[in-house]
């Protein structure tokens, strides 16, 4: 009997490391040498069996969030394991895996969690590695007590990337098969022979926002993919097959697919829908429920906080001298054309400052009601 583990997985690192090119070669098995800044997060899904496990990962890209560091929280909170990637070519980046480290030991539960740490580039390590793996491997056991959960990956060549996530739904497998009391290897490692039996479908979900500014954005719809992964979750629910499930079932499907609906959300999706009052759903109807619901997923409190962050004086707006010294203390240089442009960007009532409501709308990806001026245009950053 196959079982199931859904797991939320943050994938960290200093920015042009390649984080979005590890999660895009595995999930869609592209690869470009440049790829556009990721902003706020990409949210993408990958299902992979191994030793009569389902296992649902749940992979949060926190690509370009480097700007908003203090933001990035809200990315992994709640994560059942961490990805670290570092370019084996860049000492500075795997000198910046420890602060993420030092950050995830005061937010999260770091026995509960998965740990991996990720070299990429190596296919520029000849001649140009500035982190020997050895390093890397006595590091990640300090930290975690485990020398191999340690991996050296080439996005460009497509050389490791799918032992990443092979070897990180392992490792949930046999700590989930662990909290069971099943049996497990004494290692703690990998099951079975490291590989899954069958790799199934891997789908994108609306919550992607992309561009090379910190507002510029782009949603994603329902691709053919969610539709297939959505109709596989409501055909669970649809007993007889006669294409309707009960309106009691709904909370149910949505929570099997990743959503988390309110008793009061959910009260009011079937109310809406169910017009005849008969208590089922067809699936036309619960498929523009889940892209509806999929497409607003961020915390109220978490997205206060995080304004409050470059509102220094509080007076409820963010000027272009707050953004400034904000992104200059998290690490960002910026010049006072460059933040002439994100303010402008975003600035959707032109009075030269961010409110509130614009910067809710631009952390959500909502498109500005004013089109952005051409120097705003996305311009390609490198990634591996």
């Amino acid at each position: 009997m196959t079982r199931t583990i859904e797991a939320k997985v943050a994938i960290l690192g200093k920015q042009a490391v390649g984080k979005t090119s590890l999660v895009t070669r595995y999930v869609h098995h592209t690869f470009s040498d440049r790829t556009p800044s990721t902003i706020g997060a990409s949210f993408v899904t990958a299902k992979i069996d191994v030793d009569g496990w389902e296992c649902r990962l749940q992979l949060w890209d926190s690509a370009g969030q480097e700007r908003f560091r203090s933001m990035t929280q809200m990315y992994y909170r709640g994560a059942n394991a961490v990805v670290l990637v570092y370019d084996i070519t860049n000492e500075d980046s795997f000198k910046d895996i420890d602060a993420w480290v030092q950050e995830l030991k005061q937010n999260i539960d770091m026995e509960s969690t998965v740990l991996l740490l990720v070299g990429n580039k190596l296919d520029l390590a000849p001649g140009r590695r500035q982190v020997e793996y050895s390093r890397a491997r006595d590091y990640i056991k300090a930290i975690t007590g485990d020398e191999s959960a340690i991996l050296e990956v080439s996005c460009r060549d497509d050389d490791g990337v799918a032992d990443v996530f092979y070897n990180l739904a392992n490792r949930l497998a046999h700590r989930q098969q662990e909290q069971d009391g099943g049996e497990h290897n004494e290692h703690g490692g990998l099951l079975g022979d490291g590989r899954p039996r069958e790799r199934q479908d891997q789908s994108g979900c609306p919550i992607r926002l992309t561009g090379s500014s910190p507002w510029t954005a782009s949603n994603d719809h329902t691709n053919e993919d969610q539709i297939k992964e959505y109709r596989e979750a409501f055909s669970l629910f649809d007993k007889d097959g006669d294409g309707n499930i009960t309106a009691v079932e709904l909370g149910s499907v949505m929570r099997s697919v990743g959503q988390n609906p309110t008793e009061a959300e959910l009260q009011d999706m079937i109310n809406e829908v169910d017009k005849d009052g008969n208590g089922t759903i067809d699936f036309g109807e619960f498929l523009s429920l889940m892209a509806r619901q999929s497409s607003d997923n961020n915390e109220e409190e978490e997205l206060k906080e995080a304004f409050r962050v470059f509102d220094k004086d509080g007076n409820g707006f963010i000027s272009a001298a707050e953004l400034r010294h904000a992104l200059t203390n998290l690490g960002e240089k910026l010049t006072q054309e460059e933040v002439d442009e994100m303010i402008q960007e975003a600035d959707v009532n032109g009075d030269g400052q961010i409110d509130y409501d614009e910067f809710v709308k631009m952390m959500r990806g909502d498109k500005p009601s004013a089109a952005p001026p051409a120097a705003a245009q996305p311009v390609a950053a490198g990634r591996r």
